[in-house]
């Protein structure tokens, strides 16, 4: 991370996408955790190990709601960030000024080329 503020929209872009991949097989975790918890469930034989199963899924289900709810905000936050900056750009490009001080004269230009007393144009 550099010591500069603002951000390239272009590779935020390409971030996003990537975030919004995962975001999309993140999608359905919440049931996936629970047919997977149920099947194994039923595939214990022993009771003692069913209700484990059980308790694990109680346990950690809302955690896995949460890390697919968190993937799909990654997504639109990463999105929304670089749009904005996008957005900041051009309202802000127009506006822009060197920290240089420009001439007050133009420069090579027609109004402001001197002419010398031959009448030749010097560039």
């Amino acid at each position: 991370m550099t010591d500069e503020a603002g951000g390239n929209p272009d590779e935020i872009r390409g971030e996003a996408a990537n975030a919004a991949e995962l975001a999309n097989a993140m999608t359905g975790l919440r049931e996936t955790f629970t047919d997977i918890m149920d099947g194994v469930r039923k595939a214990a034989v022993e009771e003692e190990c069913a209700e484990g199963y059980s308790k694990f899924k109680e346990k950690y289900l809302d955690d896995i709601t949460d890390v697919e709810n968190h993937g799909m905000e990654l997504a639109r936050n990463l999105d929304a960030g670089g749009a904005e900056i996008g957005a900041t750009d051009d309202d802000t490009s127009d506006s822009y000024e060197s920290p240089w001080p420009g001439l007050s004269r133009p420069v090579n230009g027609p109004s402001g080329t001197p002419t010398p007393a031959n009448g030749r144009t010097v560039y």
